[in-house]
């Protein structure tokens, strides 16, 4: 190409992105979409510095139409910006910049997604609170529900209903993994880390639900509920132990 921007990683990027994805070197070489990864890099527009590059909001490539964001580019790293190289602009990154579901996915394990610590030093996961919220929530409205229904109380109805309970909870829980397993981008399932996603962000562009939705049913307002939600079932319990019957 006479004109034109290419982002090359370097070495070290290369060996870092096959051992994070788990491949191989030769694995990675022969990748079916190893080409549209490479032209994923190449920007066809006249060549351009890296301050026209910051400048734009988005960047197509070669790849296929892919859109390329400086976001990405941010992230990326441009270690050595605006070297000259036969017309071409080439900036050196620190990463190897990838189309949405073009990779694996950068699977964490169960323990790191379930653990629990004290230590600062060691976050815990993201999922048992946020599992623990979200079947609060539902069993919060479903026991209120009951209770003014049929009359019965939170643990009676709880009794009655132990395998629909566990069942429910199951699917719940499975429903909220389920994200971590269809991303070839690595997306977690964790919900603080959602509207970052590329793969959220390219499956809903250009739709009107993420500006609707994301200021107002954030991660921050689920977080709260669930909380909420979770001292709700134990206070309807307690309330209704000590009142020996349901509280409505």
């Amino acid at each position: 190409m006479d004109s034109g921007t290419i982002f090359v990683p370097t070495n070290a990027a290369f060996e870092k992105f096959c051992e994070k994805k788990g491949l191989s070197r030769e694995q990675m070489l022969t990748r079916e979409n190893l080409a549209d990864i490479l032209s994923y890099h190449v920007i066809p527009s006249s060549a351009m510095s890296s301050e026209e590059v910051m400048s734009r909001e988005e960047l197509e490539t070669l790849s296929a139409g892919k859109v390329l964001t400086t976001r990405e580019v941010r992230e990326a790293n441009v270690s050595k910006a605006d070297v000259s190289c036969g017309g071409v602009t080439v900036h050196v990154v620190d990463e190897v910049l990838t189309p949405v579901f073009s990779v694996p996915a950068d699977m964490q394990s169960p323990q790191d997604i379930l653990a629990l610590s004290t230590d600062p030093t060691k976050p815990s996961g993201w999922a048992p609170e946020v599992l623990n919220g979200r079947v609060a929530m539902l069993g919060f409205v479903v026991a209120l529900y009951g209770e003014i229904t049929t009359g019965h109380g939170i643990a009676q109805q709880f009794g009655e209903n132990f395998g629909e309970v566990l069942h429910t909870a199951f699917v719940w829980t499975l429903a909220s993994f389920a994200p971590a397993l269809s991303s070839n981008e690595g997306y977690t399932s964790n919900p603080k880390t959602m509207k970052d996603s590329r793969t959220w962000n390219f499956v809903f562009k250009g739709s009107p639900i993420p500006e609707f939705v994301q200021p107002v049913f954030t991660a921050e307002v689920e977080e709260l509920n669930g909380r909420a939600a979770m001292v709700g079932c134990t206070a309807l319990f307690l309330v209704e132990l000590f009142k020996g019957s349901a509280l409505f």
